[in-house]
């Protein structure tokens, strides 16, 4: 079971911060830093009771030659079922057994084959603000004109950060191209395909994922790759091409 939210109120809006039931597969990722305390580093997406998908910088540093290495697993903390992430009043913390990194993952630009694989070392317990999202195979040029959803978190005024969600349109793979021809049309890399959005929307999540309703259920699509500027829409890595690689991690 996947894919299902238990509150879509008020989502058409754009800029909005989410409530605890919208986007119950989320996940804020914190790092520890060198003064020992963890920070909100990106976000992820729970995909089973044990399993989170994200990408590869979220859990890794990189060596000279653009290499990503994963991270040491207690240096990780995940907080699952929250709306607002303030390290002092988050209860729903998570620890991590393993951290898988696509093999072929390349620091660039763009980033190729940016995704990883969290093993968290306990199962979470489904709840309506802790399910996971869909998995599937998503052809963007399908979709052209429909809306999707990204969500990440941002910084409020009390110092906390928020779960946060932005109404996107997928871009057409002509538009894409005028912008991110030579990614695009890279035929070896990894698949990408843009999404675009009000201009003074986009800025406010800078690791999001992005996700569709699908067949009335509600899929992972594709992963930030480059961040919009004003005149440029999102650039995001189709996660199609990773959903073999992913399944037999889960197996694992």
């Amino acid at each position: 079971t996947c894919g299902a939210m238990f509150s879509e109120s008020s989502l058409i809006v754009g800029g909005k911060f989410s409530l605890r039931k919208q986007f119950p597969w989320f996940v804020s990722i914190y790092l520890k830093a060198h003064n020992g305390e963890f920070i909100h580093k990106s976000s992820g997406s729970l995909v089973s009771t044990r399993f989170i998908v994200t990408t590869a910088y979220a859990v890794a540093t990189v060596d000279r030659k653009g290499n990503f290495i994963p991270v040491s697993t207690d240096s990780v903390r995940l907080y699952v079922g929250e709306k607002t992430f303030k390290s002092s009043e988050m209860s729903g913390v998570q620890e991590v057994k393993k951290i898988s990194i696509y093999p072929q993952a390349k620091m660039g630009e763009p980033n190729v084959f940016d995704f990883a694989v969290i093993k968290m070392k306990k199962k979470v317990q489904l709840s309506s603000v802790i399910f996971p999202i869909c998995l599937k195979k998503f052809t963007p040029s399908n979709h052209v004109g429909e809306t999707a959803y990204a969500v990440g978190c941002n910084s409020d005024h009390d110092g906390s950060r928020k779960k946060k969600h932005v109404p996107l349109k997928i871009e057409s793979k002509d538009g894409c191209r005028k912008f991110y021809g030579d990614y695009i049309d890279h035929g070896d890399a990894s698949k990408y395909f843009c999404a675009t959005g009000r201009k003074d929307n986009v800025p406010v999540i800078y690791d999001a994922s992005l996700y569709m309703k699908l067949d009335e259920k509600w899929h992972l699509i594709g992963m930030l790759n480059m961040r919009a500027t004003h005149d440029k829409p999102i650039l995001y890595e189709d996660i199609s091409e990773f959903v073999e690689w992913i399944d037999n991690e889960m197996g694992n």
